[in-house]
């Protein structure tokens, strides 16, 4: 590694933020059926872990077939300050 950009890369995965209008317990069971770390920052607005590679279309048809509605993500992608979290903790080598 002789980069931070390649640092970064080490991360495999990024945040998500979605904010939606409908069912939160539905919400919930169709983000954890896809095996992704869900966390509340409010009622209507959601954090995820998602893999690096993750395609968002599986999760969209499914709240699409729920009636969710979507009104935004934002995706942050991986910062040094993760890099170095996930070294002290041990789970980069």
């Amino acid at each position: 590694v002789s980069n931070p950009a390649e640092l970064k890369h080490l991360v495999e995965t990024h945040q998500v933020n979605m904010q939606f209008k409908g069912n939160a317990k539905r919400v919930e069971q169709i983000i954890r059926g896809l095996g992704l770390k869900i966390t509340y920052q409010s009622p209507d607005l959601v954090s995820l872990e998602v893999p690096r590679h993750f395609s968002f279309e599986e999760l969209l048809n499914n709240l699409y077939r729920a009636s969710i509605g979507v009104i935004k993500i934002d995706t942050e992608m991986p910062t040094l300050e993760d890099v170095f979290v996930k070294v002290a903790r041990g789970e980069l080598r």
